[in-house]
């Protein structure tokens, strides 16, 4: 991003990623730093945001787990996430809109409730369910004083996609 007076925002994603016994785990964050037009300024991290979270856990071990969760052997967790300029705004410099979307699969799922306690899944348990808590829309305006951008509404935690 050019802003007005000739500083460039740039972005880095950092991506993270680990494998485990029946599953593993990744997640992207964009970090954007701002690069002052005056050589005597300071270039510094100005938003950091999720992008993406994902993570497969492994629930069947053995026959009798097969048949209780109707095939479905891992439980699937996706928070994917877009960040862009708000195209509302031609003054000043630009906010930025971050909306994502996650949700889980054989239903509603939490990594803190062990998935073999519930009851036994049938076919129609087998679709991905949109998590509410942690679908949501933010838009981070400039903070001159913190020199950093900030969101309208704090972020959630969604453990379940970036705690690993």
């Amino acid at each position: 991003v050019l802003e007005a007076d000739g500083a460039a925002i740039l972005g880095i994603l950092r991506a993270r990623s680990t494998g485990f016994s029946g599953g593993g785990a990744s997640t992207s964050r964009l970090e954007l730093y701002r690069f002052p037009a005056d050589p005597a300024e300071t270039p510094g991290l100005v938003l950091d945001a999720p992008l993406y979270g994902s993570a497969t856990i492994r629930a069947c071990f053995d026959e009798a787990d097969m048949t209780d969760r109707a095939g479905a052997c891992a439980d699937e967790y996706e928070l994917t996430g877009e960040l862009a300029l708000d195209p509302e705004v031609r003054e000043g410099r630009p906010p930025f809109v971050l909306a994502t979307r996650a949700r889980t699969f054989p239903g509603r799922r939490s990594r803190s409730v062990d998935s073999l306690a519930g009851p036994p899944l049938a076919s129609t348990d087998l679709v991905w369910a949109d998590d509410p808590a942690c679908t949501f829309r933010r838009t981070f305006a400039f903070d001159p004083q913190s020199r950093r951008y900030g969101p309208d509404l704090p972020l959630p935690a969604c453990e379940d996609y970036f705690g690993y």
